[in-house]
Parts: C-alpha cells; sequence; structure tokens
C-alpha cells in the first residue's frame, strides 16, 4: 500500500506560481537542465509496451513542466550507479526520483517524498522463515547506490550483500535461488511478481524500512533548487491527486472466480473443526491456569497471615517496653528522699520512652493510611535547602553524639530553587530512610547527597552500617518485615520504617532502590519529580 504524503500541500487550492524576474530570465536563457530517469522502478518509472517512459513520476514532471512553461532534457539511464556518479560530478542537475541518505545529502538538496511505501522482505518459496531476524546471516542481493541498501548496510553492518544494477535482476537471481532474500518497496514487489513470472518466490513479511522518494536537485547550481521549490509548492492537493489515482488503483476479483477459493473453504472448514478441538484443550488449560492462581493467592494470604501475626507478637513488645519504662520511672519520681541528678535522670529516661512510644504509634498510623489509600498528595512550595535543613537539624547532634560522621552534600547553585512538591511525604521518607542508617551504623559515616535535576529530585542516603545479604535485600520494604535471622532482631523495630518510606514514594510517583553489601554498608536512593515555580 502507497500511501501520499503531500507535505507540501496544506490547502486543496491551487497556488500561484511568481517567479521573480531573474528566475524567469534563467528559465529562457537555460535551455539544457538535465533530469535523470531511471525507468526501472514500475510504477513509480518504467517502459511502457510502447517503449516510452511512463509512471507516476513521470506524470509528476510533466506537471511541473506544464506549470513552468518549461521543457527539462531527460536523460535516460539504464544504470543507477552512473546516474549517481554524473549527478557528483555535476553532469545532471535534476534526479526525478530518489530517497534521501545522508551521504547524498553532500552533494544533493532533496524535497520532502511525494509518497511513502513500505519494504517487504522476499524469499525463494523453500525458505520457512518470515521474519528478517531469521535471514541476518543469510546472502542478500540488492540494487547497488539504493538508499535501503545504504540504510540496511547502516544498521546491519555485518550483513552479507551483494549489489546488482536494478531490483529485476536482483529478484531474478533470488528467483534461481542464487541468493537467500532480497528486501524493497511492496509496490515494486508486487508489480515484479506479477509481470515477470518470478513463481518461485513468496513475499514473508514487512520489514521496517520504508521507501520514501522525492525530486532532488544538485547543489551546484542553487537556482535550479529555487524554482523547483516554488513550483512544487505551487502544486495543489487535487493536482496532486489526480497524478496518483492514474496509478494506483486495486483489481478485486468476484470471490468465486479465484483460484484457490474451493482450497480456503477446505481450509477454513479444518480450521472450525481445530478450534473447536482447541477450546476445548484451552478450557482443561484455564482450569488448571486458575487452580493454581488460587493456590498461590492461599499461599500468599497465608504468608500475610504470618507476617501479621508476628508483627502482633512484635508490637507487643514494642509498646510494653517504653511503657514499663515510663511507669516504673514515673513511680520512682514519688520517692521523697529521691536525688535531684536522679529526677533528672529518671525525667530524661520517661521522655525518651514516650518519645519512642510515640514515633511506634505514629508508624501503626501511617502504615494504616497507606494501606487503606486514604493518604493524598499535598504539594507545597518548598526548597532543597529547606528540605536539607530540616534533616541536618533533626539528625546530626544524634548522629554524631555515636562518634560517626554526618556528611552532607547539595549542589549549591541549585539548592535555592524554588520547587513545588509534597514536602511532608519527602520529609517522612528520609526521616524512615535516616533512622534505618543510624540505627545499623555505629562507625564510618552517614552521608546524604540531594541533586536537583530538570524534571527531577535525587536523595541519595549512604551508611557504613552492618549491611543487608543479598538473601534479604529483596524482603526490606515487606509491611511488617523484620530481617529476624539477621542482627536487627537485637535492635528493636516493629519492621514498618522502609515499608512506609516506599509506600509514600510511590504515592509521590517516585522510587525507591537500595545497594547493600553485607559488613560495608548500605546506599538508599530516592527519586522523585518536582514542579519549578517560575516567575511571570
Amino acid at each position: 500500500m502507497i500511501i501520499p504524503l503531500f507535505v507540501y500541500s496544506i490547502s486543496s487550492c491551487t497556488r500561484e506560481l511568481n517567479l521573480t524576474k531573474e528566475e524567469k530570465a534563467y528559465l529562457k536563457a537555460t535551455d539544457s537542465i538535465k533530469v535523470g530517469l531511471y525507468p526501472y522502478y514500475p510504477p513509480y518509472q518504467f517502459i511502457n509496451e510502447q517503449g516510452k517512459i511512463d509512471g507516476i513520476f513521470v506524470d509528476y514532471l510533466k506537471l511541473i513542466e506544464n506549470k513552468l512553461g518549461y521543457t527539462f532534457k531527460k536523460v535516460h539511464y539504464m544504470d543507477w550507479s552512473e546516474l549517481i556518479q554524473d549527478t557528483r560530478t555535476g553532469q545532471l542537475d535534476v534526479i526525478l526520483e530518489i530517497q534521501s541518505t545522508k551521504e547524498k545529502e553532500n552533494y544533493l538538496t532533496f524535497f520532502p517524498p511525494i509518497f511513502s511505501s513500505e519494504h517487504v522482505l522476499v524469499t525463494h518459496k523453500d525458505k520457512k522463515e518470515k521474519f528478517l531476524k531469521n535471514y541476518l546471516d543469510k546472502k542478500f542481493i540488492l540494487p547497488k547506490e539504493y538508499a535501503s541498501t545504504e540504510i540496511l548496510l547502516q544498521k546491519y553492518p555485518k550483513l552479507s550483500i551483494t549489489t546488482v544494477s536494478n531490483d529485476l535482476k536482483c529478484l531474478e537471481l533470488l528467483n534461481e535461488g542464487t541468493y537467500d532474500a532480497y528486501i524493497g518497496p511492496k509496490a515494486l514487489v508486487y508489480y515484479l511478481l506479477t509481470n515477470k513470472k518470478l513463481t518461485n518466490l513468496r513475499i514473508r513479511s514487512r520489514v521496517n524500512l520504508k521507501y520514501e522518494p522525492g525530486i532532488a536537485t544538485s547543489k551546484r547550481d542553487p537556482k535550479i533548487k529555487e524554482i523547483l521549490e516554488k513550483v512544487i509548492n505551487s502544486i495543489s492537493r487535487e493536482e496532486r491527486d489526480e497524478v496518483m489515482n492514474n496509478w494506483l488503483f486495486t483489481s478485486v476479483l468476484p470471490l468465486y472466480e479465484q483460484p484457490k477459493f474451493w482450497l480456503y473453504l477446505s481450509l477454513l472448514s479444518i480450521l472450525v473443526l481445530s478450534l473447536i478441538a482447541a477450546t476445548n484443550r484451552y478450557l482443561k488449560y484455564q482450569i488448571r491456569k486458575n487452580v493454581k492462581e488460587l493456590r498461590i493467592a492461599k499461599e500468599k494470604a497465608e504468608q500475610s497471615d504470618r507476617l501479621k501475626s508476628n508483627f502482633i507478637q512484635n508490637i507487643s513488645h514494642e509498646i510494653r517496653t517504653p511503657m514499663n519504662s515510663i511507669i516504673g520511672f514515673s513511680e520512682l519520681l514519688s520517692d521523697e528522699n529521691i536525688k535531684k541528678e536522679e529526677i533528672n535522670l529518671y525525667t530524661s529516661t520517661i521522655i525518651k520512652n514516650g518519645e519512642n512510644l510515640i514515633s511506634i504509634i505514629d508508624s501503626i498510623i501511617e502504615i494504616s493510611k497507606l494501606q487503606s489509600k486514604s493518604e493524598t498528595v499535598r504539594p507545597v512550595a518548598t526548597s532543597l535547602r529547606e528540605i536539607i535543613d530540616e534533616i541536618e537539624g533533626l539528625y546530626r547532634t544524634k548522629i554524631e553524639a555515636k562518634e560517626v560522621d554526618f556528611i552532607i552534600n547539595c549542589n549549591p547553585d541549585k539548592e535555592l530553587i524554588p520547587i513545588v512538591i509534597d514536602k511532608i511525604k519527602v520529609h517522612i521518607i528520609l526521616c524512615k530512610l535516616l533512622d534505618n542508617a543510624y540505627k545499623f551504623t555505629d562507625k564510618g559515616f552517614i552521608k546524604v547527597i540531594a541533586v536537583l535535576a530538570d524534571k527531577s529530585i535525587t536523595m541519595i542516603i549512604k551508611d557504613t552500617g552492618i549491611g543487608i545479604s543479598n538473601e534479604y535485600i529483596e524482603l526490606i520494604f515487606n509491611d511488617f518485615e523484620r530481617l529476624e535471622k539477621d542482627i536487627s532482631q537485637n535492635l528493636g523495630g516493629l519492621g514498618l520504617g522502609l515499608a512506609i518510606a516506599r509506600m509514600n514514594t510511590l504515592l509521590i510517583g517516585g522510587t525507591l532502590t537500595v545497594q547493600s553489601n553485607l559488613d560495608i554498608g548500605s546506599t538508599f536512593t530516592l527519586t522523585f519529580p518536582y514542579k519549578p515555580i517560575t516567575n511571570k
């Protein structure tokens, strides 16, 4: 199927051709503007039964001549390579039909293509493979100096290609079995297979390549390019359609006259019976598949119940520990003989355990909101510096108290740029990641890296803590998951922190990944989009 492009045609009305006095004088003084014809590409250009050159592009050239009132000097070439060589050396001014390539753009100026025709893969009928990927190690026969040949060599440099002068010779050699495959425009292939009786060939499949030819002029004389550009722009949609419709039609025989009608009818009957049998087999397969899916769902549900049971047991312990401390030290404060130093110590312990209890309750409330989908994104205006300052204020003293270095890297040229994000959720994510790093890092450093790109922000939390083994790294973002065979079981926690961080990340349209090595440390990378604030 050929699809007219008509790039220059915006309206259907004929546009007036306005040549300057200089351009008219140029045409009057120049009676030998040479146009190269290569009539071996039906239905675009070919020699008809009367021995005259005919085709789509020939009619298109006549339309251009009529509009200009000028007759070009037509040069008939039997060899495409010779036509290209004469164009390179300046002996030819215009090529009537050619497809643009980077190499030819060095000496030719290309006009937009007249139409587009998809390429097809053609092989000998004995070949069974249908697609180009199956023939990449086979021998191809292609036309010399053609754009499609150049493009295929660029895309598949190891392709074994032999070139000859034109497409008909390619298909004749392929028909004899000398080569394995050929690629060419679908319309041309249909024409040649039908009219040249190449009975041993079959079209196998479409190829991701198009034939998009148009007119091109030599760069040696820019005046010709200017004149052709004006006349092509003056051609209306109706005029182009008339040229195309003279050539592009399909003749359809009645169904009962087609020779393979009864064969197809028999095959259809067999197909119907096969479909009935296949449907029966498919239903049995679906039943087995559904049973398998139900079994997997049951196992997942049981695993979820196990995790939640472990969570309930864990939360009982995690809440009782600070509660017992608060109650115990509160009772000690009622002693009349208590010293001032002891009052300060007991009060500090009560406050610390109270904060720990609030953190546990906050985590439970947060995971419940996220799981129930009741959380929404609330963007506000802020800056990268404001986010970093808040995090630094919360964690620097606490981290450095463990004699662990707290390092912050932020690109200073962008940290004050106003942005719009869900600041609260970003704050929650960073706090959960830093809490995780703080818990498992006793030496070395915890580093925060912030990078503001054009459309996204990347925050990296890197630590030199205990790391995570490969067998557990896929589990750390699961709800209620705590690495019970790891050292983390001795450090407390509900196993909700990283799950909360992951779910909030997804909510703001971001990603959260981790890289970790046991006994070396972990690196969490948070990336999320933002909206810039522009000054109007």
